[in-house]
């Protein structure tokens, strides 16, 4: 095999169907999960680097406080293992993604050829491996006003006030009185 671009980077199965949903919208996790990616390369891998950025502040993270990072044997388990091909199972831990916000994960490698990659660098066909989401444990606010809770009214029109809000994005509201539902969008 001839390497000319370094590393690839693809989420482990587990990872993958909550990463990338089959709606195509963008992730909301309402707790905290571990993220994980294998990394392929022809090459033996010298020296790799994680980082996350949340809400648009990069932090590099610490191997084996952070995250772990195995090779992988033929044997040993990778789900796709590449034949000839070095494999190594990068796991980042959960506590990372404690706090809620946008995420991005950065992995870089440098190789034994002296390819140097990154997940987000789209040298291979032309796109890039970009692991994105959003952590988001505050369920959404709704206010209503000018009623009682519980309350009767003989009105032929009553005037409602409503508010609804959400700490990262709201993109519509679903709103039902009997059997009659309507839907706002923003």
């Amino acid at each position: 095999s001839v390497n000319r671009f370094g590393s690839v980077y693809l989420p482990e199965t587990e990872t993958a169907v909550w990463l990338y949903p089959e709606d195509g919208s963008y992730p909301y996790l309402s707790k905290e999960r571990e993220v994980t990616v294998l990394e392929y390369n022809v090459d033996e891998v010298e020296e790799y680097r994680v980082a996350v950025s949340r809400d648009g502040v990069l932090e590099e993270l610490k191997d084996q406080e952070d995250y772990l990072r195995e090779e992988l044997t033929k044997t040993g388990g990778a789900e796709e293992t590449m034949e000839d091909w070095k494999c190594y199972r990068i796991r980042i831990l959960s506590h990372v993604f404690a706090l809620e916000g946008d995420y991005e994960i950065f992995l870089y490698s440098g190789d034994r050829a002296g390819n140097q990659m990154g997940n987000t660098t789209p040298k291979t066909w032309k796109r890039s491996a970009r692991f994105s989401f959003a952590v988001d444990k505050t369920p959404p606010s709704v206010l209503l006003t000018g009623a009682e809770d519980g309350g009767r009214y003989r009105e032929r029109e009553k005037k409602l006030r409503l508010s609804a809000w959400d700490n990262m994005e709201l993109a519509g509201i679903r709103i039902r009185i009997g059997e009659e539902e309507q839907c706002l969008e923003d």
